[in-house]
């Protein structure tokens, strides 16, 4: 007998359906990272002393310029330093400003090199992307992470419950100030929406730039005592409310 015949004497006879075998969901495992890839990348980090940024800090933040690409990618590391993910930036005119490769679904960057501080301080900022977070980092404050862009993800839900902070200032880029429609401020809402069900109201803030679209934008042109201010308890009870 062939294949097709067996089939149909085993399902007569024994009531096997050979097709709930062949329907069964694949298991899809997260693909290894290239990490020749990384070995290409160029450590220049002119960018971002230009942006007002330490080559001290830069260097913390590793990462590098791809130069076939022109974009300057920070490497995402997970707990155990492993490669998982690249963040690029575009060097010059692009219709995608960062690009991302990796789970972002599954970064919770930049904890490699923070847990300790935000453990001591009990406090999280949660800003849009790691140039806010290395210009924190420029100014001494150190008790941050990033989204990735306007969403609070899973992974970083997760964490921020470990951690039990005592307050989370949800710091997202004034995107009005450069015709965005108010994406940012929309963003920080929706952020602090989903964790108000997990966080108590009083533990929560949104702090949105005022003067200048993001932090770094603000250290350039205001210096680093502004960023500092921002953080001060005169600012803090200005933060944005949520009716």
């Amino acid at each position: 007998k062939d294949v097709k015949e067996s089939y149909q004497y085993l399902e007569s006879n024994f009531q096997f359906r050979p097709n709930l075998i062949k329907d069964k969901p694949k298991i899809h495992l997260a693909p290894k990272f290239d990490e020749k890839f990384i070995q290409e990348l160029i450590k220049d980090t002119s960018y971002w002393q230009w942006r007002g940024i330490s080559k001290e800090i830069c260097d913390l933040f590793e990462g590098g310029i791809h130069t076939k690409t022109n974009r300057y990618y920070f490497i995402i590391r997970d707990s155990k330093n492993n490669a998982i993910g690249l963040c690029g930036r575009a060097l010059g005119e692009s219709k995608l400003k960062y690009l991302i490769r990796g789970p972002k679904q599954n970064f919770n960057y930049p904890l490699q090199l923070n847990c300790k501080d935000i453990q001591d301080k009990g406090e999280v900022i949660l800003v849009e992307g790691i140039p806010e977070a290395m210009t924190l980092f420029e100014c001494g404050i150190r008790n941050c992470l990033v989204c990735f862009g306007i969403e609070v993800s899973n992974s970083l839900l997760t964490t921020l419950i470990k951690i039990s902070p005592k307050k989370i200032y949800i710091c997202f880029n004034n995107d009005n100030l450069i015709g965005n429609n108010e994406a940012g401020e929309n963003g920080a809402k929706k952020a602090y929406s989903r964790l108000i069900r997990y966080f108590d109201a009083k533990s929560l803030k949104i702090k949105i730039p005022q003067r200048q679209n993001d932090l770094n934008q603000m250290l350039i042109e205001e210096g680093k005592q502004s960023i500092i201010d921002f953080y001060s308890k005169r600012a803090i009870q200005k933060s944005l409310k949520i009716s």
